[in-house]
């Protein structure tokens, strides 16, 4: 839980807390006149829901497995108005500013990025033009995910034990078979390819897409080629076979 204010800090002029919350980089300070962050909870230690049967007649349990949970971000704001027809505006403006899927991030961790949606929110405490509040983000992927990092082929993860890339591209040799491979596994294309083709495999986030000069080629992956197996680890480097390898980019991720 971060509770102190920084009173010195400003951004683009405006008080904030040195943890303030921003939502595609610009913080509700900025969206919303009179707002003010208080404190934020939510990403510190989390813990695992843990799946175990207990036995008959034998003491404690035997383990099954453990999953994250979703995790949840619970700001507390202050909001100040000039009028009580303010006030009613205020909240609207707050409502409309949190309404979308949420892309944020917090001043003391600007290179992380959580996404989540409103799920929930207090009734506010109002004295007078003076609000005082809280709601709840709930990010049903638990992780902080960096901004996109990119090489020539060397990996580097901080955090993650292993992540899948979010894209892939190289450029064809003149052959009939296409080779990319992490030193664990290897994704192998089967087609007809010119040199100099552009080849882009593409991680989304319910597909992999693979095209050829922004063509659909999908059918070129070979039947034992897995792409969603196809992790990048700290250390690897990704290397191509009959073609030269432009880019591979991928982001880290931290609980």
């Amino acid at each position: 839980m971060y509770q102190f204010v920084d009173t010195n800090e400003e951004k683009n002029g405006i008080l904030a807390p040195s943890d303030n919350m921003n939502i595609n980089g610009v913080g509700l300070n900025q969206y919303i006149e009179g707002y003010q962050q208080l404190s934020v909870m939510g990403r510190e230690l989390i813990g695992y829901n843990v799946n175990a049967t207990e036995i008959p007649l034998r003491n404690g349990a035997f383990f099954n497995y453990r999953q994250l949970p979703v995790r949840e971000l619970e700001v507390t704001y202050e909001l100040k108005s000039n009028s009580p027809l303010e006030v009613r505006e205020k909240f609207a403006q707050l409502n409309q500013a949190l309404k979308p899927e949420l892309d944020l991030t917090f001043d003391d961790e600007p290179d992380w990025h959580y996404y989540g949606m409103l799920t929930d929110a207090s009734t506010p405490k109002i004295n007078g033009l003076v609000a005082v509040g809280s709601f709840v983000i709930t990010c049903f992927q638990p992780f902080a995910f960096k901004k996109e990092q990119q090489s020539k082929g060397n990996i580097s993860l901080e955090y993650a034990d292993r992540v899948l890339p979010q894209k892939i591209t190289l450029h064809a040799n003149t052959t009939e078979t296409i080779e990319v491979s992490n030193g664990r596994e290897t994704l192998k294309l089967r087609g007809s390819y010119s040199s100099g083709d552009l080849v882009e495999i593409i991680y989304e986030e319910q597909q992999v897409i693979i095209q050829k000069n922004r063509k659909n080629i999908a059918s070129d992956l070979e039947l034992q080629s897995y792409p969603e197996t196809f992790y990048l680890r700290d250390g690897d480097l990704i290397t191509v076979k009959n073609g030269t390898l432009v880019l591979v980019v991928w982001r880290d991720e931290k609980l």
